[in-house]
């Protein structure tokens, strides 16, 4: 087992005056500081926030790209708005992001736009995916860009570094908290149970037996089975070989009586989750878990898939 120290990215965006009718919002990215930096959902300058006009080769304000969308998006594009110079964080984008749709828990309409998201170029750079026209006029993101422009200054606001389709999900989950959807959010759900000092462990035999049990009774099984990770088993609905298990381990982590499993599973649809636990004595309770897009390579890549998943209701899930 290693031991990672990981706090969550506390990171939120202010929406600005919103009419439903025409749902644009200025949408700034403000991160509140941990002991070290925000995780890897965006970054923020350290000591010199001062900008400068810029120009980019590829990206020129009016230019309109499809992008690497999120599921049930794919008619999304971004425009880029304005290019920014940082002596710390390098060349800023900004771009606007058209024809999403953020998810209201009341039942009204739902933005379709954010006018205005800042964005690492590399980030930028390894979301999008064909360039779709240029010199098309530009919506209307000046009080998005003003009022990140002064956090900026005041180094309160950051960039993402993580692509378009992710920085979606963060802006869904903030606009869903804005309008009074904490209550099933999962993001209030799962924040304290992945952050902390964990011990990462990358072996079946290493999960306590109240997890294993618990996790037996959540996935339905007779008894526990997963597979240790990069080990063989059941990864199609084809069974090759009998007596393989259908869940593989990918990673899991355990802090003061907290645990997560993050895992695959294959079969008919081959698909990611992360489910958690808490211990209290000789009994494991799960917690909350949720389907992921894609697996993870440590305990913040996990966090930014969290905060990217489609988070459908734990009742309507077979883990």
């Amino acid at each position: 087992m290693r031991r990672v120290a990981h706090s969550w990215p506390d990171c939120g965006i202010e929406f600005g005056s919103m009419n439903l009718l025409k749902p644009l919002f200025a949408a700034v990215l403000l991160f509140a500081f941990s002991n070290t930096a925000v995780a890897q959902i965006g970054a923020a300058p350290k000591k010199d926030a001062s900008l400068q006009d810029a120009t980019d080769t590829e990206f020129k304000p009016g230019d309109v790209w499809e992008y690497s969308t999120r599921p049930g998006e794919k008619q999304s594009t971004i425009t880029i708005l304005k290019v920014d110079a940082s002596p710390e964080l390098g060349i800023i984008v900004h771009v606007g992001v058209e024809r999403i749709k953020l998810a209201n828990c009341h039942g009204a309409p739902s933005p379709e736009a954010v006018p205005h998201m800042p964005f690492a170029r590399k980030a930028l750079e390894d979301s999008v995916t064909k360039k779709v026209a240029s010199n098309q006029p530009l919506p209307d993101f000046r009080d998005g860009y003003e009022e990140w422009k002064e956090a900026y200054s005041k180094k309160k606001a950051g960039i993402y570094v993580v692509g378009v389709s992710s920085a979606v999900g963060v802006a869904e989950k903030t606009y869903r908290s804005g309008i009074g959807c904490q209550s099933d959010s999962p993001i209030a759900q799962v924040r304290d149970v992945l952050n902390g000092d964990f011990e990462i462990v990358t072996s079946v035999d290493s999960l306590p037996t109240q997890v294993k049990s618990a996790f037996a009774a959540l996935a339905r099984q007779s008894s526990f089975e997963m597979a240790d990770p990069g080990r063989e088993f059941r990864a199609t609905d084809v069974v090759s070989k009998e007596g393989l298990p259908s869940r593989r381990l990918i990673f899991a982590g355990t802090s003061a009586g907290k645990w997560f499993l993050h895992y695959e599973r294959g079969g008919y649809a081959h698909s990611y989750y992360v489910v958690v636990f808490t211990i209290d004595g000789s009994k494991a309770k799960f917690v909350w878990g949720t389907t992921l897009l894609k697996p993870a390579a440590s305990l913040a890549d996990l966090q930014v898939n969290v905060l990217a998943a489609p988070h459908p209701s734990v009742h309507n899930l077979t883990f």
